[in-house]
């Protein structure tokens, strides 16, 4: 894979920027703010335009955020928790911090680590490759989850809604998920950094 990166290229000539107090930043991205709104406050962006990250679920979030604060409402985007996928075979997912970010910003992280090799619907499916790692902090309360396998774009959904809810390793871990499905691994995962997983050994 080669990755040459981006620029910001545009049809902003088209737009005639210049007759509007919309200001872009050293990149070339038009500055907003958490409402989308940019520095003309009659004026909104959404997606690349407004800069990293280059996801269209990104964009459809700030699409919907945009349109209530110009409807008069009162909405803002939290980019905290945003999942990234990789549409590769088998696929990769992650969302908040990984192990080694983890580490440089918390003491006694927590880590669970299960295969796909223990899954009964990736065995059945003959999906087995890859895996589910849970971070979590001393305390046990979820700080990321990185997944690798079938699927994982996914069962990424459960971990980024845990994270915003703020969840912790029981939170996810007792959860009754059904079996067998890709996703009971993050459970699994959850109880693996608690020290009891049973399934993945």
């Amino acid at each position: 894979m080669v990755a040459a990166g981006r620029e910001a290229k545009t049809a902003y000539r088209a737009l005639n920027l210049g007759n509007t107090a919309i200001e872009r930043d050293d990149r070339g991205y038009i500055k907003t703010d958490r409402r989308m709104q940019t520095t003309d406050e009659n004026v909104f962006c959404v997606g690349d335009a407004a800069g990293n990250p280059h996801l269209a679920h990104v964009a459809y979030r700030q699409g919907k955020v945009a349109a209530e604060v110009a409807a008069g409402g009162d909405d803002s985007f939290d980019g905290r928790y945003i999942p990234a996928v990789m549409y590769t075979d088998p696929e990769v997912a992650i969302v908040g911090l990984s192990e080694t970010d983890a580490a440089e910003q918390y003491d006694g992280i927590k880590v669970g680590r299960v295969p796909f090799s223990a899954s009964g619907r990736a065995l059945t499916t003959n999906k087995s490759s890859g895996y589910v790692k849970v971070i979590a902090d001393a305390n046990e309360k979820l700080l990321g989850v990185r997944i690798v396998g079938a699927r994982a774009s996914d069962s990424i959904a459960e971990a980024t809604l845990a994270l915003e809810m703020d969840a912790h390793l029981d939170d996810i871990a007792t959860t009754i998920h059904a079996h067998p499905t890709f996703p009971e691994a993050v459970a699994e995962a959850a109880e693996a950094a608690k020290g009891e997983s049973i399934h993945s050994h």
